[in-house]
Protein backbone atom coordinates (compact mmCIF):
# COMPACT_ATOMS: atom_id res chain seq x y z
CA UNK A 1 0.00 0.00 0.00
CA UNK A 2 1.23 3.70 -1.19
CA UNK A 3 1.30 6.49 1.59
CA UNK A 4 -0.04 9.30 -0.48
CA UNK A 5 0.05 11.95 2.07
CA UNK A 6 -0.46 12.12 5.69
CA UNK A 7 -1.77 15.51 7.60
CA UNK A 8 -1.51 15.70 11.16
CA UNK A 9 -4.07 16.90 13.65
CA UNK A 10 -4.32 20.67 14.80
CA UNK A 11 -6.80 22.92 15.77
CA UNK A 12 -9.51 20.49 16.53
CA UNK A 13 -9.15 18.59 13.30
CA UNK A 14 -8.88 15.19 13.08
CA UNK A 15 -5.75 13.88 11.32
CA UNK A 16 -6.04 12.11 7.72
CA UNK A 17 -4.01 9.94 5.65
CA UNK A 18 -4.57 9.11 1.90
CA UNK A 19 -3.59 5.65 0.71
CA UNK A 20 -3.70 3.81 -2.41
CA UNK A 21 -4.13 -0.03 -1.98
CA UNK A 22 -1.97 -1.74 -4.57
CA UNK A 23 -2.31 -5.23 -4.03
CA UNK A 24 -5.56 -7.40 -2.70
CA UNK A 25 -3.89 -7.78 0.28
CA UNK A 26 -4.07 -4.07 1.29
CA UNK A 27 -7.89 -4.46 1.20
CA UNK A 28 -7.58 -6.71 4.56
CA UNK A 29 -5.63 -3.68 5.87
CA UNK A 30 -7.83 -0.67 5.13
CA UNK A 31 -10.76 -3.58 6.57
CA UNK A 32 -8.94 -3.05 9.85
CA UNK A 33 -8.20 0.39 9.69
CA UNK A 34 -11.48 1.73 8.80
CA UNK A 35 -13.83 2.33 12.06
CA UNK A 36 -17.58 3.40 12.47
CA UNK A 37 -17.60 7.39 12.56
CA UNK A 38 -14.52 7.97 10.36
CA UNK A 39 -14.88 9.73 6.96
CA UNK A 40 -13.89 7.91 3.90
CA UNK A 41 -13.42 9.83 0.52
CA UNK A 42 -13.21 7.79 -2.68
CA UNK A 43 -14.59 6.97 -6.14
CA UNK A 44 -16.97 4.82 -6.76
CA UNK A 45 -19.21 4.14 -9.83
CA UNK A 46 -22.84 4.38 -9.70
CA UNK A 47 -26.14 3.42 -12.38
CA UNK A 48 -28.25 6.24 -13.08
CA UNK A 49 -31.20 5.93 -14.61
CA UNK A 50 -33.29 8.32 -16.25
CA UNK A 51 -36.16 8.43 -18.53
CA UNK A 52 -35.06 9.14 -22.37
CA UNK A 53 -37.38 11.44 -25.03
CA UNK A 54 -39.03 8.44 -26.31
CA UNK A 55 -40.12 7.21 -22.97
CA UNK A 56 -37.86 4.14 -22.61
CA UNK A 57 -35.61 3.83 -19.52
CA UNK A 58 -31.99 4.31 -19.88
CA UNK A 59 -29.30 3.80 -17.97
CA UNK A 60 -25.49 4.51 -17.58
CA UNK A 61 -22.99 4.00 -14.95
CA UNK A 62 -21.15 6.94 -13.87
CA UNK A 63 -18.17 7.58 -11.82
CA UNK A 64 -18.47 9.72 -8.78
CA UNK A 65 -16.48 10.84 -5.48
CA UNK A 66 -18.59 10.57 -2.41
CA UNK A 67 -16.92 11.27 1.21
CA UNK A 68 -19.09 9.16 3.62
CA UNK A 69 -19.71 8.87 7.20
CA UNK A 70 -18.63 5.27 8.04
CA UNK A 71 -21.20 2.82 9.77
CA UNK A 72 -20.00 -0.33 9.02
CA UNK A 73 -17.44 -2.00 6.69
CA UNK A 74 -17.27 -5.39 5.44
CA UNK A 75 -14.81 -7.20 3.63
CA UNK A 76 -15.07 -9.81 0.90
CA UNK A 77 -11.74 -12.38 0.84
CA UNK A 78 -12.83 -14.23 -2.17
CA UNK A 79 -12.95 -11.09 -4.46
CA UNK A 80 -10.73 -8.60 -2.19
CA UNK A 81 -12.93 -6.03 -1.92
CA UNK A 82 -13.72 -3.24 0.40
CA UNK A 83 -17.52 -2.48 1.39
CA UNK A 84 -18.26 0.86 3.64
CA UNK A 85 -21.52 1.40 4.57
CA UNK A 86 -22.24 5.20 5.59
CA UNK A 87 -24.20 8.17 5.11
CA UNK A 88 -22.90 10.83 2.04
CA UNK A 89 -21.17 13.93 3.60
CA UNK A 90 -21.04 15.43 -0.08
CA UNK A 91 -23.70 16.11 -2.31
CA UNK A 92 -23.40 15.60 -6.43
CA UNK A 93 -25.41 15.36 -8.99
CA UNK A 94 -26.48 11.75 -8.74
CA UNK A 95 -26.29 11.06 -4.87
CA UNK A 96 -28.27 13.60 -2.13
CA UNK A 97 -26.34 14.92 0.21
CA UNK A 98 -27.11 12.39 3.91
CA UNK A 99 -27.96 9.82 0.81
CA UNK A 100 -27.22 6.19 1.53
Amino acid sequence: MKLVSKLPPSDGTPASVRLCPEEAEDMWHLYNLIAPGDRVQATTVRKVSHDSASGERESERVKVKLTVAVEAVDYDADAAQLRVRGRNLTECDHVKLGGA
